[in-house]
C-alpha cells in the first residue's frame, strides 16, 4: 500500500498538476529506483469536467513512458461508484468494479497500468466515507494502485465533506488533493459558510464582500494552515456572538469588519502568525 502524503489546500489547478509532471520528466535522472505517482482526490464541476480532465491526464502521460507505461485493453476508465447503505448485505458497486477491472481493463493476466477515475460523490454527500463498505472499497484499491493511477472524483462543492473524504483516503493511500475550477479563496469561503451553518449561524448578504477580504487576509498570513485557519476564524466569530450581551444568529457587516487586517484583531493575528512562522509561538 502506498504511504500517506497530506496537503493542506492542495494543487490549485489541472495546469499546476501537469506542469509538475513535466518537471518530474526533466528531473527523472536524479531518481534512483522506480517512480510511483501518487493517487489524486479531485474536486471537479461535473461529468463533462471528469471526461475532459481524464482525457488531459492520459494525453500528458502518453507523451513517453517516464511516468507510466500503459498496459491493458484501454488507457483509462471512468467509474461511478453507487452508494450502498450500511444495512445492505451486498456491495454491488465493488463487485461490478472488480468484474470490470479483471475483464475489461486487464490483458493477458497482467495488472492494468492506466488511469482510473472513480466518482465517489454519492458517498461524500451521504457522509459515508468512513463506512465499512467504503473502507472495503479503499482496501481493494490498495491492491491495484501501484500500477494504476487512481483519481477519486467529487463533484460535490461541500468543503467539509470533501475534506473528510480526503482525510479517510489519505490515511490509507498516498494521495494529493486537486481542485479544478475553484480558487483556494473560493473554497475557503465555502468552508467558512458551512462552518457557520453547522454552528447555527449565517451571514448577511451585505457582509459577504467584507468576509472575502477577511478570508484573503487570513490565508495570506496563515502560516500554511489552510482550512484549519478558516475553521478557527468561523469558531471565533461564533464564540464572539455567543459571549456578547446581544447575540444574533446572522452575522452582519459590522460583525465581520472586526476581523479585517486593519482591525485590532487583524493586527494581533498578523503578529501571532508572524511569530509562528519564526517558531516563536504555535
Amino acid at each position: 500500500m502506498k504511504t500517506t502524503e497530506r496537503t493542506v489546500l492542495g494543487i490549485e489547478s489541472l495546469e499546476e498538476l501537469l506542469e509538475g509532471w513535466d518537471h518530474i520528466r526533466s528531473n527523472r535522472k536524479m531518481l534512483r529506483g522506480p517512480l510511483i505517482l501518487p493517487n489524486y482526490f479531485m474536486e471537479v464541476d461535473g461529468e463533462s469536467s471528469i471526461a475532459e480532465t481524464l482525457a488531459r491526464l492520459v494525453d500528458n502521460l502518453s507523451k513517453d513512458s517516464v511516468l507510466m507505461s500503459f498496459q491493458g485493453k484501454v488507457k483509462s476508465f471512468a467509474y461511478y461508484l453507487p452508494y450502498t447503505a450500511p444495512g445492505e448485505s451486498d456491495f454491488p458497486g465493488l463487485r461490478t468494479f472488480d468484474a470490470i477491472y479483471k475483464k475489461n481493463l486487464c490483458r493477458f493476466g497482467m495488472p492494468f497500468e492506466g488511469v482510473i477515475a472513480i466518482d465517489i460523490t454519492e458517498w461524500i454527500l451521504a457522509k459515508a466515507t468512513k463506512s465499512e463498505k467504503f473502507l472495503a472499497f479503499l482496501a481493494y484499491i490498495a491492491t491495484i494502485d501501484e500500477k494504476s493511477l487512481i483519481i477519486f472524483v467529487s463533484t460535490a462543492r461541500q468543503a467539509l465533506y470533501n475534506n473528510e473524504a480526503y482525510a479517510t483516503i489519505a490515511a490509507r493511500t498516498r494521495v494529493r488533493y486537486v481542485s479544478i475550477g475553484e480558487s483556494d479563496e473560493e473554497r475557503a469561503h465555502t468552508l467558512f459558510l458551512q462552518c457557520l451553518e453547522e454552528g447555527g449561524f449565517s451571514l448577511a448578504p451585505e457582509a459577504d464582500a467584507t468576509l472575502r477580504s477577511v478570508i484573503s487576509f487570513v490565508l495570506s498570513v496563515g502560516d500554511n494552515r489552510g482550512y484549519r485557519a478558516i475553521r478557527e476564524l468561523a469558531s471565533e466569530m461564533i464564540y464572539d456572538q455567543l459571549s456578547s450581551c446581544s447575540p444574533h444568529d446572522v452575522l452582519l457587516k459590522e460583525d465581520v469588519e472586526k476581523y479585517l487586517a486593519e482591525s485590532d484583531w487583524g493586527k494581533r493575528y498578523g503578529r501571532l502568525r508572524a511569530g509562528a512562522k519564526m517558531g516563536l509561538v504555535g
